[in-house]
Parts: structure tokens; sequence; C-alpha cells
């Protein structure tokens, strides 16, 4: 999936977020993509994606290009500390990337896998309340365990949310499971 598929999910999972956080006002959260190999905080950002969680990339040239600019930048960090007072780092910023090769254009070939969950995550997790978001409607029930030991809360995978898919094909206005 390619960036703008990737927004389209962003856009659509935070419309959720926020319809869904205001059903249950004890709860305090905020979205991570996540995968059985790793997560990070939501985010538009491809190359901080390819920095926090690799993974959640297909395995193209373009993504092994883009871990190299940021192995190089990597690098290049204690010297852009050390060269450059605080306020004029972005000068140092601006000299990194220009001895790299077009990160703009190289992060936007990036695509993403769309089998990548969105989930809700608490800053203080309240078990009741979490249980009884489980059964939410906008909540995917195919995706989140439907059980008081898990405080997991998906609200879909990228694709589905790219599509505009709520939970299931339910409609947006439905919270009661019915359209």
């Amino acid at each position: 999936m390619r960036k703008k598929e990737l927004l389209a999910a962003i856009a659509n999972a935070d419309g959720i977020f926020r319809e869904i956080m205001g059903r249950y006002a004890g709860l305090k959260g905020y979205l991570v993509f996540s995968s059985p190999f790793g997560q990070c905080e939501l985010t538009g950002d491809l190359m901080k994606i390819a920095k926090e969680f690799p993974d959640m990339l297909m395995d193209t040239d373009t993504k092994r290009e883009a871990l190299k600019h940021l192995e190089k930048i990597q690098d290049r960090e204690p010297d852009r500390k050390s060269q450059y007072p605080t306020e004029k780092r972005s000068e140092g910023d601006r000299r990194i990337k220009k001895g790299l090769r077009d990160p703009d254009r190289i992060a936007d070939s990036l695509e993403v896998k769309g089998d990548t969950f969105v989930e809700i995550r608490f800053s203080k997790p309240v078990p009741d309340l979490i249980f009884q978001m489980q059964k939410d409607p906008l909540v995917s029930r195919e995706h989140t365990p439907q059980t008081e030991a898990s405080v997991r809360i998906v609200l879909g995978t990228i694709e589905e949310l790219s599509r505009g898919r709520r939970n299931e094909g339910r409609g947006k206005n439905d919270i009661n499971g019915k359209t």
C-alpha cells in the first residue's frame, strides 16, 4: 500500500478513535500500528516508520535504500550535535540531508504492509471499561480478542481502514450492530 492509502487509513482510524474514546471517558489512550513483529505510534511519516518499525514496510529495494539512508543519518548524528550548537542544528540537518540521495522521493516510494493492525494502547488501563469496549461495534471483533484476559483493542488493519471499513461491514453510525 502506498502513502495515500496509509493516510486514508490514519484519518479513518483517528475518527473511530475519537468517537469510541468519547464513549469511554474513563480511559486515556493513543493509537499504534502493530503486528507480531513490532509497533510504533500512528504516523504518516514513512521514514519514521522505517526507523521505528521497519517490518511494517514491504521488503523492496526502496526499503533497503531507506534503511541505508537512516543508517547514514544515524552515523552522522554525533557530528551534527558536536559541530552545530542547538540554535544551528537545522543547518546541520540540511547539510546531512543534502548528502543523501533524495530522501523525500525514497519515503514516498515506500510501501506499507496492509495487514498491519491499528490498535488502541491505554495510558491507564481500566479493565472493566476495556472489556466493555471489546464489544463495541466500532471495534473489530474479527481482530480483537473477546476475553477479559486481554486488553487488546484493534480497530482494523491498515487495508480495511484505508477502504473506510469501520467494522465487519457495519455502517458508520451503527452503534447497536444493526444496519
